[in-house]
């Protein structure tokens, strides 16, 4: 088994979420470790519960395959208490795409964010299923938005408005972590890996931490006429019910551009 690359950074390193890519007999794989710790931030921790739960979700999603998005296959996976790490392998599909060192306004072309916005949509209505409901429901309990906000964006009491109007639709159940880091393309087939934060939540959110992790890798603003390619290709899948609030969408980016963890 050779080691082909190392996929983590710093950060990743001290939260204790490290992925190893390997080549086995010409197939590579991912082992991803997770050792139960605190976060950077002090009301988020992860634990052998976020684990198994990221693990349930890839059982249940692992027959996806809807136009070009991939779910990595589960191959193996352990989980143990606190006082020892636990791990997974799942399929490597290729490599991270490197959004964080393109030229906004020359690597990625408003075609490109139109795609984007088309693969997350399909995304989002692939995962759409009553199995991850239950699941869901059980797993996060009824104030995991919050706690996601808080993690992701602030404390609810710092931004009561913003909060209050995304929470009126939280019905659709989204990834949690959308960001480049976390996104695999090969050969014109999206993949996307790291389910622990897949919730209840709001789709604007969603998109607007992608764009917002985006800026704040490329030090750059993303052009108006990019973020509204992207939610065009997200509303131009046909049958799609999933629908995003444009006004929201902006409003949140606008907010948070630079400034999301």
């Amino acid at each position: 088994m050779d080691a082909l690359g190392y996929h983590a950074d710093l950060c990743q390193i001290d939260n204790g979420n490290i992925h190893y890519v390997y080549s086995i007999k010409g197939k590579d794989l991912i082992l991803k470790v997770r050792s139960n710790h605190a976060s950077k931030y002090p009301d988020v921790g992860i634990n052998a519960q976020d684990i198994q739960k990221e693990i349930d979700i890839l059982k249940i999603t692992n027959d996806i395959s809807i136009d070009n998005i991939k779910i990595p296959q589960l191959v193996e996976y352990e989980v143990n208490d606190e006082n020892l790490p636990s791990w997974m392998i799942i399929e490597s599909l290729g490599n991270p795409y490197d959004f964080y060192n393109c030229d906004i306004n020359r690597g990625l072309s408003n075609d490109d964010f139109f795609r984007l916005g088309k693969n997350f949509s399909n995304l989002h209505s692939a995962i759409q299923r009553s199995e991850l409901f239950d699941m869901l429901n059980d797993a996060n309990g009824k104030d995991y938005f919050e706690r996601y906000f808080e993690h992701k964006v602030g404390k609810v009491t710092e931004h009561q408005d913003l909060f209050s109007e995304l929470k009126l639709n939280t019905s659709y159940l989204v990834h949690g972590d959308l960001i480049p880091k976390n996104l695999i393309f090969r050969e014109n087939n999206l993949s996307v890996i790291d389910w622990e934060y897949t919730h209840f939540g709001s789709l604007e959110l969603e998109l607007a931490l992608f764009l917002s992790e985006m800026e704040k890798g490329t030090k750059k603003k993303i052009p108006k006429d990019a973020q509204k390619a992207l939610i065009t290709g997200y509303s131009s899948t046909d049958g799609q019910n999933i629908k995003i609030n444009e006004r929201l969408l902006y409003k949140v980016n606008d907010a948070f551009s630079l400034k999301v963890r």
